[in-house]
């Protein structure tokens, strides 16, 4: 081997070798631009109402990473059987990583106004919920 690419190749080794022993690839440290995209566009999903100006306030309080407020918000909403708040607060409670509780948004939401985007997050958690249940 030429002295150059063992130069280089202990080089690489030596910068890859402590996130290898902690368990990390060398790139987890870095955010990928499909992650930066996703956290940008995770809240996208959130339904509005133009005439309910307190789930617009919500969601910005949900985009601006003031979750609980927003729940609080959505929750109030929720008295007037408002299946748009409904949803967001499974979206809420989905991206947190509370699925049991999403679930039981969506699947409330659903029935007060069935649409494709709400069956479609009732599939997708009732497929991660299921995923994350060991088989007996």
């Amino acid at each position: 081997m030429k002295r150059s690419n063992f130069l280089w190749l202990a080089g690489l080794v030596a910068l890859c070798l402590p996130a290898l022993a902690r368990g990390q690839s060398a790139d987890s440290g870095r955010i990928s631009i499909p992650a930066l995209k996703a956290a940008e566009r995770r809240w996208d999903d959130l339904k509005t109402d133009p005439d309910v100006p307190e789930l617009q306030r919500a969601n910005a309080l949900a985009r601006d990473g003031k979750l609980d407020e927003a729940v609080a918000m959505y929750r109030s909403l929720t008295r007037r059987s408002n299946s748009r708040a409904l949803f967001n607060l499974g979206l809420v409670a989905y991206q947190r990583g509370d699925f049991s509780n999403a679930l039981l948004w969506f699947r409330a939401s659903y029935g007060g106004h069935r649409d494709h985007a709400c069956l479609e997050y009732i599939r997708n958690t009732r497929r991660i919920l299921q995923e994350r249940t060991p088989s007996r």
